[in-house]
């Protein structure tokens, strides 16, 4: 089967985003926020292929629950003070980064 033009570019855009989870090239602490946003991105992709393949309907709940705890994860309370979804923490970050020009 001929690959469309759409699933091309979003074939090329998830092999940048894989990229981007191993560079180190942009100064930190946008770096790290590159990173994750990436994996991010690409743990949703992979959702919504699973789910679009059909392949999550013998899901159990506990694995849609563990699942969801990873989405979830970073602005648990155990990790919200180092989470990019703390806006205390976007600003101590930026504060870096003014600090450091």
């Amino acid at each position: 089967m001929e690959r469309t033009v759409l699933e091309e570019r979003d074939a090329l855009s998830m092999e940048r985003l894989a990229s981007i989870t191993k560079e180190h090239t942009a100064q930190e602490p946008f770096g790290d926020y590159f990173r994750k946003t990436a994996s991010f991105v690409i743990k949703m992709d992979e959702v919504y292929r699973k789910i679009k393949d059909g392949k999550t309907e013998s899901y159990t709940l506990e694995h849609w629950q563990a699942f969801n705890q990873s989405l979830y994860e970073d602005i648990l309370p155990e990790n919200y003070e180092h989470s990019y979804g703390n806006q205390s923490m976007r600003w101590k970050n930026s504060e870096k980064c003014t600090d450091a020009s």
